[in-house]
């Protein structure tokens, strides 16, 4: 990608995160980027098309920082230490996944936004996976006789996170949601 094109982009994901919806138009791109709104069109054949992929540049560098943390280490540190950063992505990603909630992105976006999240939720479960089988035989048979468990109890928690239900410290949070999720596997 050429800077021009990475100027674009940020430019578009800027104003995603500031909670810009509305306003994102390609003659303010371009005016933000200092070029001409045609410059754009080079790249992009429309609007929608550079909001795809700004949107999958965002979820890129999520599942990037994600699948960055080490496996290394026991059940416990790997497992808080994702789920520690999932609520920092929750945090710094706050008005992104606003707009993701607010929008329809299948309608939006078409085949395209439907191949994101397919990418995404495939990768989101080959990780828990991987952290799951860190556990001993007994916790890693529970958790794969019902793998969604895992993976929609982390994200029911870190959803409440998003818009706002569990506004506590992080670190605090993570220990809680690492104590709830072991009592339910155990019981």
């Amino acid at each position: 990608m050429n800077q021009t094109c990475s100027n674009i982009l940020k430019s578009v994901i800027n104003e995603l995160k500031n909670g810009n919806f509305e306003n994102i138009s390609m003659a303010k791109i371009a005016n933000d980027v200092n070029i001409g709104k045609s410059t754009i069109y080079e790249y992009y054949s429309s609007k929608e098309e550079l909001i795809a992929s700004a949107l999958e540049m965002i979820m890129d560098d999520i599942l990037n920082r994600i699948l960055s943390i080490s496996l290394e280490g026991s059940f416990e540190e790997v497992c808080k230490n994702h789920i520690y950063e999932l609520f920092l992505l929750a945090k710094e990603n706050n008005v992104f996944h606003s707009f993701m909630l607010k929008k329809n992105l299948s309608i939006t976006f078409g085949e395209r936004s439907f191949q994101i999240m397919d990418n995404v939720i495939k990768l989101m479960m080959k990780r828990c996976n991987d952290i799951i089988n860190l556990c001993d035989k007994k916790i890693t048979a529970r958790f794969l006789a019902k793998p969604y468990i895992y993976s929609a109890f982390l994200n029911g928690i870190i959803f409440n996170y998003i818009i706002g239900l569990c506004n506590v410290d992080i670190k605090e949070a993570t220990d809680d949601v690492y104590d709830a999720l072991m009592k339910m596997v155990n019981d």
